[in-house]
């Protein structure tokens, strides 16, 4: 995983929020977890503070970690060493009621993706940013409803109606909230989290970064 890469900064963000871990004590390593690290964005500046090295094309973040050449590693896949190696575990062996607890103290839900348009576009067709909106919410409606149906699972999960019981209970039925309001504490976040670990200068202001639709 590349040092600049959106999970890992959640990641990062959280272990020095929850876990009072410097940033600047680690040396950070870039690489793929098997296939070879295809290199951050040219315009990438590395942080103050922080040294960043990236390993060579041959070699596996898994594979370091199964021999023990590193304390752990942030990545979105799996290692192929993972439930083969003893040295390859998860941080968090009970991860699920580790994130439940975080969630319900801190009411983050952290997210990955935003939908963007041009702002000339979005000038001249105000328009369009509400019926991306209205689109997306109605679709994630239909995916909502077609998962509830009990006469015949809609995903092989044994446990999906346990799951969907637990996410009424706990996100009171949409974990996947749309819209700045609603997601503000997960935005404002990340903002710090970009700032705080030198991806940012000034702070973002999330008011600002919205088109009105998305945030009334």
């Amino acid at each position: 995983m590349g040092y600049g890469q959106t999970a890992a900064v959640w990641i990062r963000g959280m272990l020095q929020d929850e876990q009072g871990i410097d940033l600047r004590s680690i040396r950070w390593l870039e690489g793929g977890s098997e296939a070879p690290f295809s290199g951050r964005s040219k315009d990438f500046k590395v942080p103050p503070g922080i040294t960043i090295e990236k390993i060579a094309d041959n070699v596996a973040m898994g594979d370091l970690l199964a021999r023990g050449e590193i304390d752990a590693m942030l990545g979105a896949r799996h290692p192929v060493t993972f439930g083969k190696n003893r040295n390859v575990v998860r941080l968090f062996p009970n991860y699920r009621a580790a994130e439940r607890d975080y969630f319900q103290r801190t009411g983050i839900f952290p997210i990955m993706h935003t939908v963007v348009m041009r702002e000339e576009l979005y000038r001249r067709e105000p328009w369009i940013a509400a019926s991306l909106f209205k689109a997306f919410e109605e679709a994630k409606a239909v995916a909502y409803r077609d998962m509830r149906f009990t006469g015949a699972m809609r995903y092989a999960l044994p446990w999906l109606y346990q799951d969907l019981d637990e996410i009424d209970e706990l996100f009171d039925g949409d974990p996947f909230v749309y819209g700045l309001a609603k997601n503000r504490k997960s935005l404002e976040a990340l903002a710090r989290y970009l700032q705080e670990q030198g991806f940012v200068d000034t702070a973002i202001a999330v008011d600002k970064i919205f088109a009105p639709i998305v945030s009334e």
